[in-house]
């Protein structure tokens, strides 16, 4: 799936491993806004009921309990959650651009800067920026960045990047 334009209407925001108090304040910024919030619980039950019961009101907020992402990316326009590396080749594979919050020293920091190489995602902590960046930046002009990552030896492509 090569999505040939990248709206910022539909984000999914994934709660497994990010703080509540980063997802709380971006969700505050981001409910009187015209995107669709799609939140998806995964492994993060306590943060999502209290989320939940918090915006339960909010229009443009949608819980969701599980989905199964490879169903999904046609549908997600920019995706919010950590920096999992299978989740970055899946975006990657499906033109999905990624914003990343958090991730986990000495384990994640490595994907992190091969993405950083590829321009196909931003690194951003503070929810304002998060929710600056949502409204203003042309996702569009990171097509071309999915497109030449994508080789068809990705192997080379791993090796280029951490060679340089």
């Amino acid at each position: 799936l090569d999505k040939q334009t990248i709206d910022n209407k539909n984000i999914y925001l994934l709660l497994s491993w990010l703080k509540f108090e980063f997802t709380n304040n971006l969700l505050s910024l981001l409910q009187n806004t015209d995107f669709k919030i799609n939140i998806i619980k995964w492994r993060n039950k306590i943060d999502f009921e209290l989320l939940k019961y918090m915006y339960n009101t909010v229009w443009n907020f949608n819980f969701i309990d599980f989905i199964n992402l490879k169903d999904s990316y046609k549908d997600i326009d920019i995706f919010i959650w950590k920096a999992w590396w299978a989740t970055f080749s899946e975006c990657i594979a499906t033109n999905t651009p990624i914003i990343v919050p958090d991730f986990i020293p000495w384990q994640e920091e490595w994907n992190l800067e091969l993405l950083k190489q590829s321009n196909t995602w931003i690194y951003e902590t503070n929810p304002e920026k998060i929710v600056f960046l949502l409204k203003y930046l042309n996702w569009n002009l990171l097509i071309d960045n999915f497109n030449k990552i994508k080789k068809q030896n990705s192997c080379d492509i791993i090796y280029e990047i951490l060679n340089k």
